[in-house]
């Protein structure tokens, strides 16, 4: 549908898509007044020549213009793939170094303490602390990793280095037997509680939503070291790592740094 709206004496129409194509008002004036002052169609005959004259070098750059944009595309695309390549490489999981760990409170499921609701952060004070956050138990090399944490943890009792898990889940009492049976399975002494996943959001743990198994390295409740892996990404060599800083955590100098 079409209307007709007037502007300064002049005719436009109004389309129903929203643009206004207005006649040239400029041609409107200047006819009305060429009526009043001779001469005057001369000047609009030579300001139209000027104005077709521009028209056309701007179609003319414009081509290439829009040929080197398009030529640009590719490069664009290239970076952002790299630049998402790089994110899927690491992950930020657990508090930032340097920040305070906050204080949970979870269902402990295995060790001393267990079918007691603790809050761990606040029983093991300044000492260091290994803090394991996994979000089911069947993530690859967890064991390893959990038995290798044990070996340390005991050789260090002395120095007052601990450790404790998490399993983060939507239903932590539908999961206490999962943890009761891996932790029986695999020998694992370190205490291993369930809770829910608002431990994980930025306002407490800050655990990242792909990360399958977290690690942080705190001391005096301030973050040194902290490790995520998506799942399937744990692999023997990142275990050889996460333990080697472990045992330099614990005061141990480590030359070959071995796991089972």
């Amino acid at each position: 549908m079409n209307k007709t709206v007037s502007f300064d004496g002049a005719d436009s129409h109004l389309f129903c898509g929203g643009g206004v194509v207005v006649s040239d008002p400029v041609e409107f004036r200047m006819q009305t007044r060429s009526k009043e002052r001779p001469g005057i169609q001369q000047r609009h005959g030579r300001m139209l020549t000027i104005i077709s004259i521009g028209s056309a070098i701007a179609v003319g750059l414009f081509v290439p213009l829009g040929y080197e944009t398009r030529a640009a595309e590719p490069a664009q695309v290239t970076s952002r793939v790299v630049r998402a390549g790089m994110t899927a490489m690491s992950l930020d999981s657990g508090p930032p170094a340097g920040d305070y760990v906050p204080t949970f409170y979870s269902r402990v499921v295995t060790g001393p303490l267990m079918n007691k609701t603790v809050c761990y952060v606040c029983r093991n004070g300044q000492r260091p602390v290994v803090a394991v956050f996994v979000r089911s138990m069947e993530p690859k090399k967890l064991k390893l990793l959990l038995r290798n944490i044990d070996r340390v943890v005991d050789r260090n009792r002395d120095v007052g280095l601990r450790s404790f898990g998490v399993l983060l889940c939507d239903n932590p009492f539908r999961n206490v037997s999962t943890v009761q049976t891996f932790s029986f399975n695999n020998k694992i002494a370190m205490p291993i509680t369930v809770a829910t996943n608002s431990v994980a959001a930025p306002s407490c743990q800050n655990i990242h939503s792909a990360a399958a198994v977290t690690v942080v390295l705190y001391r005096r409740r301030r973050v040194e070291t902290t490790f995520a892996f998506r799942d399937g990404e744990m692999t023997t060599d990142k275990v050889r790592t996460i333990i080697n800083r472990i045992r330099q955590f614990a005061g141990e100098t480590v030359d070959d740094p071995r796991t089972d």
